[in-house]
Order: structure tokens, then sequence, then C-alpha cells
């Protein structure tokens, strides 16, 4: 297309998205491939991953990547957040989630709610008042030690499928559950705030803790158990209420793992962690999560996000606690999570007054600079690069022999010119791959016209996008790995290298 056509064209494309006829992005999912995962019945032994058609680091994996023991990064220790900080994350529609049939040991099965009227409800006020004024619970001492061998076999009938159904049968084994019913486990079902409690009630072995008061007014069910991880300093909920009812989300479960581990003497009681997953650096369990992941008791829901607002399930659980079990009482050395390859990409505009005027072939930055600048976002932010937009532009203009724009060969020898190798994506299946590995992605897109748009990581099929154009295209940065791939560039000059999507390693 000529230039005075491309440019007329971008120049309606940008009224109409004013004027709000832009099209949105699809938020269609991609069904995922779960990783069949298997650990060995021996708890001295580390899980095994059995891959499906990808590299060890770029596997998909469904819940959580299992691997073999070897090598461990040391703690430097955690930051110890306010209680309140977990509590107040809870999810309010669990509020009708039936909590199944855990069973209290010191009693053999589970309460049954009892009904209360409105006398019996301010009475239970009051007496929290009482307790409260008066003092907080007497703290109990946190000590994990090696867990006996209760039961044999498994009389689970629904968990023969399920991937985390030899992590099921050990925490069986070891007394820490009872089962949804007798004969069921219920892997899929949610995990409950007093389901938690019981989990790790009998994780610390502890038969029976009776409190001198309850603190809670919605506690009945589940209290004692409940009572004890208040008293151990591993959670206080928001006062007067627990919300035992309430599900547990993954960060709100690292929470909980990793102030038992500080409670017991496991972890240190101060320092920070990192965790290298894209989607808890805003997350306020980011320093557990990073606890976590540091000992290998995740290894993350892909290698590069942790998913850490989803809802845990009992099948996810069992595999954690079964982890924890082994780092903290076992002193087994887990591998950490696997680290993405490259680093996030920065965000760069090519409108940026500081190089939208920088010539760019017959054109310049402004108009026709998307691809120089999707590189720079790469380059500076995934690799260190000390470059822009503007260095990138001036160096491609020397390289590329196109009226307006670079096209895919301009991109790849660009890319080398900075000594970065360029991989070809011709599926989406391997896009999906690399991502999840961590390598940064340039997709050039139909908008009209040719366009430049940096991806990076990829949770449930969707991913993050960069759009040099201001964000015009994709204002909330994300779309779906479909919506992409389904949306290629129509400009011949893109195609000349193969499929215009290009991996910069």
């Amino acid at each position: 297309m000529k230039k005075h056509q491309k440019i007329l064209m971008l120049s309606v494309l940008v009224m109409s998205s004013v004027q709000g006829g832009v099209v949105e992005a699809s938020e269609v999912f991609l069904d995922t491939k779960e990783e069949r995962a298997q650990v060995t019945s021996s708890p001295e032994k580390s899980d095994t991953l059995e891959n499906s058609g990808f590299n060890t680091n770029d596997s998909e994996i469904a819940d959580e990547q299992v691997f073999p023991p070897e090598g461990s990064i040391e703690d430097s220790g955690s930051e110890d957040k306010s209680s309140s900080g977990l509590d107040n994350e809870t999810e309010k529609s669990g509020s009708s989630q039936k909590i199944g049939n855990e069973k209290v040991i010191e009693e053999g099965t589970a309460e049954k709610p009892k009904k209360t009227d409105a006398s019996e409800e301010a009475s239970r006020e009051s007496t929290f008042q009482e307790n409260l004024s008066r003092k907080n619970l007497p703290k109990v001492p946190v000590r994990l030690k090696p867990l006996p061998v209760k039961n044999s076999g498994s009389p689970f009938r629904d968990t023969s499928r399920s991937i985390f159904k030899n992590h099921i049968n050990w925490i069986y084994s070891r007394g820490i559950t009872t089962g949804y019913t007798p004969t069921t486990y219920n892997p899929e079902a949610k995990v409950t705030r007093g389901e938690m409690a019981v989990f790790l009630y009998r994780l610390a072995g502890i038969s029976a803790y009776n409190p001198p008061f309850n603190v809670y007014t919605d506690v009945s069910q589940y209290k004692n158990q409940i009572l004890w991880l208040t008293a151990a300093n591993i959670s206080n909920g928001t006062v007067p209420h627990y919300n035992p009812k309430g599900k547990v989300t993954r960060g709100q479960m690292a929470a909980f793992l990793h102030r038992m581990a500080k409670a017991s003497g496991k972890a240190p009681v101060s320092g920070k962690y990192n965790p290298k997953f894209w989607d808890v650096k805003d997350s306020m369990f980011k320093n557990d999560i990073g606890w976590l992941s540091s000992k290998g008791i995740t290894t993350g829901y892909t290698p590069t996000s942790f998913n850490p607002d989803a809802d845990i399930t009992r099948g996810e659980m069992a595999a954690f606690l079964y982890r924890f079990y082994n780092v903290t009482v076992n002193n087994q050395k887990l591998p950490p999570a696997p680290q993405p390859y490259a680093n996030q990409p920065v965000y760069y505009s090519q409108l940026d007054s500081r190089w939208r005027n920088i010539r760019l072939n017959a054109s310049n930055v402004g108009v026709s600079g998307c691809v120089p600048t999707s590189l720079a976002m790469i380059l500076r932010g995934s690799y260190g690069m000390n470059v822009d937009p503007g260095i990138v532009a001036k160096k491609a203009d020397t390289i590329s022999r196109e009226s307006f724009g670079l096209s895919g060969r301009d991109l790849i020898n660009t890319a080398k010119s900075y000594g970065r190798n360029v991989e070809v994506i011709h599926n989406k299946e391997r896009a999906a791959s690399l991502l999840k590995a961590g390598y940064p992605l340039v997709f050039y897109i139909n908008v009209g016209i040719g366009h430049a748009v940096v991806v990076s990581d990829y949770n449930n099929g969707l991913v993050n996008v960069n759009d040099p154009y201001g964000k015009l295209f994709y204002p909330t940065g994300k779309t779906s790995l479909n919506e992409l791939w389904g949306r290629p560039s129509q400009d011949a000059m893109d195609w000349n290298a193969g499929r215009p999507v290009f991996a910069v390693k």
C-alpha cells in the first residue's frame, strides 16, 4: 500500500477509535492441556513430571508443576505481614459453600452447624466483646514433626483419574484428611477456610486443643481447629469473624503455609523474597509466594505465573501439603520454581515526542515505527540493553530497504545486530509454549494496516499486550492468544520471513 494511503487509513482508525469504532479484543480462552504428574508413595522422595510434548521449562501445567529433587535456593528471610492482610482478601462468594465431611479429630465426626436465634446471636456477640476486652487467646507453640502412618490404601473412589491422586493418598495415610465423605475426596472442590484450619491442625500433629474461649461470632463447626490456628498466630481472621465457609485463594494458601513455617521455626521471621511470576508483583501475598517458590513448594501455575487470585482446589491443596511437609519436616531440597527466560518488556510509545520525528525509511517513528518501538521494549526491558525506540529506529534505518515501516526480515536483521536471536513462530502451540517459558514475542497484526505489538506471558489463554501506538488498539493490555493469532497482518512484506510472529531470544 502506498505511503499516503496507509497514513490516511491510520488516521481513519484513530478517529474511529475515539468514536468507539475499534473492535474490542475477544476474551476467548484457550483450552489448556493438563500435565499428568505423579509422585512416589514415599514422602522421602519428590514428585516427578511427565512432559507432554514440550521441553521441561516449556511444559504446560494444569495446576501445580512437579519436579524431581535437586538443589534449592536458601532462605533469606521473609517479611511478616499483619494477619489482617490474609483475611481481608477472603472470598465472600463462599458463604454458601458446603464444607463437606472433614471430621474433627477429637470428636471423630464433623460438628453440625447449630441453628441460632436472635437472642443467641446477641449473647454470642456479648461473649465475644467480653473475651476481647479480657485478653487474646493464649499463644500455643507450633512444632512440625514426622507424622506416623495411620491409614493404608485409599478409600476414595473419585481420585483415580486425578493428577493429584498420590498426593491425596499420602495426606490420607498421615491422617491429614478423612475425606469429603468416607468414600470420596472431591479433588476439584474448592478449599474453605474452615477446611484449611483442619488441614493445618492435623499437619501439625495436634491431637487435642481446648480453647479457653471463642473469639469469633461465626465459628461453631471446626471451632477448636480454627481457634488453634489463631492461637498459633497463623490466622487471626477479621475479628469478630473468621468466615469459615469462605474460599481460600492460592495467594492466601501461600500466606497460611508461610506463617506456619515461621511459627514453627522452619522459616525466618523476617526477610524478603522476589518471585518471578509476572502476576504476583502487585499481590499482597507476593512475599509468601516468593518463599514457597524459593523452597520448591510451588513451581507456579505456569513457569511464569502463579494465579494468586484463583480459588485453590482440594487436589492442589494435597500437593502443597505434601511438598510443605517434605521441605519443613524432612528437610528435602526441592528445586526452586523455574525462572522466566527474560524480564518483562518495558513500555514505549512510538508517539513519544523524544523520538516520534526520527526518520525511518521514507517516514518517521511516530507514523511507521511500531517495529523498532516493539524491539526497544524487549531489548531494554527484557534484556537490559541501553536503547530506546529512537536508537533502534536509527539502526533499523541503515538495515531496511523498505519505503515504509519494517518487514519481517528487517525485524530479524535489526534484532541480530543487537546480538539477539529470533525464532519465527509457525503455530499457536509453539507461541504459547515460548510465552510460558518467558520469551517475549512480536506479533505483526492487522488493524486495517500492518501493525506490530509486543506480547508476553500466558495464563489460561490470556496474554499481555504492549501496543506501541499509544495503547490505542489494546487499551487494557490484555487479550487472548486466539484473538492475536487470528488477525495476522495482511501486508506481504511482513510475511517475507514466514508467518509474522517472532520470538526475540
